[in-house]
This record gives structure tokens, C-alpha cells and sequence, in this order.
């Protein structure tokens, strides 16, 4: 039997943003005021690429996030989407046709926020139970590919902070990933070992950290990317190869499972399966008990 090892394993995510505090003015009750977006990323989505390590990426055309104006921290009452427009490095966020928000009136009195998400892909009214699901089977095109994660994304913003009174109101939202990246380099120790799937299961520590949510929630008003409830899931997922890769010998060869954070003190075991449909070992590895894999960071 040809052994295989794993070279590296990393748990990579991105950075967040820190929750802002607004007092809203008496201004513009009933009253449509026009949002201008602009929307930063620094180690975040679509056309992303892998330097040194760090997940980077930029929007690109078409992309849509989703802007929530709430009232009291809890129902968007009102949700406009803007389409980013990239054109030579710059990108622009033109807004839905042409819809706006309503000014905060008499509502100044009580908390006024603009949170964000992109995709459209977390359900429910409230912005402090916003619920959501992943995929137990993702499939990666080839090696060092990361359209995948690209697709897979959840990633959740609130404001630094919005002045009403001016027209139009200027809002920079800070995104930051909801989940997190488990990153593989394999390869093995001789010629000719062709996989077609990667299979990762997570035993010991808390066995309700699921590896994977079926049925979960955030409440996006908690800390800088808000607070994950894992209501049900699975401790295990496959990644599936578009195409059988041959293990290089001399290299890596990179693979990528969008993942959830957490997972202190729990073991992750890698096993690949073969184009003769064989199933390998390949390695373990243990998340330190006194450690996580977090949101907003990258953790070796």
C-alpha cells in the first residue's frame, strides 16, 4: 500500500468588523433618504486566491449584498440590494432600482442600524436570529482551486458609523466571513495515487460542535461577526474532486472544505478515496482544548 501523509493542515477565515453604536437624529421621519454603499473585503470572497497562506479575494461584477435597516436590533423592515460594478481595480455598489431608506424619524430614540449579507442566503425577520445551512458534500473543480468556498460564502457586515442628516448617507461596510476554511496539502510518497473524494470526519470535545450546520442560526447583533447557534448538523463531509487528481510526490496539492469555527479540543482525520475506490488514511490532527479554530482569523 502506498502511504500518503499530510503535509499541512490550516484552518484560515478572515477578519471582522467591530460593532458600531448609533444615535439616530429627529430628521427625515417618513422621508426616503438615498444610501451610498461602499463595501471592503480585505481577506474575503469571490475571486479569491491563496497568498502565502491568507485567503484573499476582491468583488467582482454581478456580486449582490443585501443592506438591512432595523429597528430595535430586530426586524429589517426595510432591505435594499446593491450590485457591484468593477471596472480597472475600482468598484462601484449601484443600488435596486430605486428603492432607499426611510429616514429614523421618532425612532431616534431607539437604535437605528444598517447591517449587511451577502449572498442572500440567511432566512428569518430578525437580524438576532438569522438562520442558515451548509453543505455536507462540496465539490472542488482542481487543486488550488477556490471558486468552491467562493460560492459557499456567508459573510455578515454592520456600519462603523451613519450620519442621517446628510444626503446621501455614506455607509462603508466591513464584511468578514460567517464560517471558516479548512485548508489541506497533501501528497504522497511515490507515483501513480489518484483520488477522486477527501473525506473529513471530527471526533471527541464537545460532539454538538458540528463540523457541518443542517439547521442553525446568527444572531448578527453579537460581537464583530455576531453569534452562531449549531441547532443540528454533522461531524463529517466529503470533498468531492471534479476530476481523479494523481498526489504529486515532489509538491502539494491544495484542498480546500468550507467548515464551521469552533471545535476546541476535537480531532480532525483525513482520508482520501482512490479511483479504484479504495479508502486511505491520511493523518490526523487535534484542535488544542484551550483553542478554536476562530471567525476573522487564521489558526495553524
Amino acid at each position: 500500500m502506498k502511504k500518503l501523509f499530510v503535509i499541512a493542515c490550516a484552518f484560515a477565515a478572515v477578519i471582522g468588523c467591530q460593532k458600531a453604536e448609533m444615535e439616530m437624529p429627529q430628521e427625515n421621519e417618513g422621508v426616503k433618504v438615498p444610501v451610498q454603499v461602499t463595501a471592503t473585503i480585505a481577506q474575503t470572497k469571490t475571486t479569491m486566491t491563496n497568498e502565502d497562506g491568507v485567503l484573499k479575494s476582491s468583488w467582482k461584477d454581478g456580486d449582490k449584498i443585501y443592506v438591512m435597516q432595523c429597528r430595535d436590533e430586530l426586524f429589517d423592515n426595510e432591505c435594499v440590494d446593491y450590485e457591484a460594478s468593477v471596472s480597472e481595480g475600482v468598484t462601484e455598489f449601484i443600488k435596486n432600482a430605486e428603492k432607499d431608506f426611510s429616514g429614523p424619524g421618532t425612532y431616534a430614540s431607539s437604535r437605528i442600524k444598517l447591517y449587511a449579507m451577502y449572498p442572500d442566503n440567511l432566512g428569518g425577520l430578525r437580524v438576532n436570529n438569522k438562520s442558515f445551512t451548509m453543505a455536507a458534500e462540496q465539490t472542488q473543480a482542481a487543486p488550488g482551486d477556490l471558486s468552491h468556498i467562493a460560492s459557499d460564502n456567508i459573510l455578515v457586515a454592520l456600519p462603523t458609523e451613519v450620519d442621517w442628516s446628510k444626503t446621501p448617507v455614506d455607509v462603508n461596510l466591513e464584511f468578514m466571513h460567517a464560517l471558516s476554511v479548512l485548508e489541506l496539502d497533501l501528497n504522497a510518497s511515490a507515483a501513480g495515487v489518484n483520488i477522486s473524494k477527501i473525506l473529513v470526519d471530527v471526533t471527541g470535545g464537545d460532539e454538538s460542535d458540528y463540523l457541518v450546520v443542517t439547521n442553525g442560526s446568527f444572531n448578527l447583533t453579537n460581537g464583530a461577526g455576531g453569534t452562531m447557534t449549531k441547532t443540528s448538523g454533522v461531524n463529517s463531509m466529503i470533498l468531492n474532486l471534479a476530476s481523479v487528481v494523481e498526489l504529486p510526490v515532489e509538491d502539494y496539492a491544495k484542498f480546500y472544505m468550507t467548515i464551521t469555527p469552533g471545535h476546541a479540543g476535537q480531532t480532525f482525520t483525513v482520508k482520501v478515496v482512490t479511483d479504484m475506490g479504495e479508502t486511505l488514511e491520511v493523518g490526523s490532527m487535534k484542535v488544542p482544548a484551550e483553542g478554536s479554530i476562530p471567525q476573522g482569523a487564521k489558526a495553524l
